[in-house]
């Protein structure tokens, strides 16, 4: 009997130290930072970044002005972005960036964490693009095929 309860103490020791070490992986993991800005890949980072932090001045500078219906101002990108349900919650990864010219297409892998059921596995992932334009050596956002974090309305006259 004592060898069993001796096995279950050890068990039991070795699952707390498991959950003790996963604690403070996740709480030493540096916070994510801006990139230099010098590739689409970076542009795009720093534009979703810029979103999940609330920096909207920031947000609204990558997008370029030549959208059909680009927000005058950084108040208009507020209100604009305020009907879209983007979620601090998500977690970014830049998949690819093929470069055409003066075009770049960032695909973009999205992990959303969500409260999952006994089957689930707590995360939804999916996958969008993002597409930039060179401006004068200037790389800014034109369009994005997630409605969470662009509006459509920015590629057509009449606007949001």
């Amino acid at each position: 009997m004592r060898h069993t309860n001796r096995a279950l103490l050890v068990i039991i020791a070795g699952a707390l130290l498991l959950i003790t070490i996963a604690v403070v992986v996740v709480l030493v993991r540096p916070p994510p930072s801006y990139r230099s800005e010098t590739s689409p890949a970076d542009i795009v980072s720093n534009y979703l970044l810029a979103l999940q932090r609330g920096d909207s001045a920031r947000a609204y500078g990558y997008l370029s002005p030549t959208l059909r219906s680009y927000p005058p101002s950084a108040a208009d990108f507020v209100a604009d972005m305020a009907h879209t349900e983007g979620d601090a919650a998500s977690t970014y990864e830049v998949l690819d960036t093929p470069i055409r010219d003066t075009r770049a297409v960032v695909t973009v892998r999205a992990t959303t964490f969500v409260h999952g059921g006994l089957l689930s596995n707590g995360q939804s992932v999916r996958t969008f693009t993002m597409t930039l334009a060179n401006e004068s050596g200037v790389w800014r956002l034109v369009n994005s095929d997630d409605w969470t974090v662009w509006r459509d309305c920015w590629n057509r006259r009449g606007g949001c």
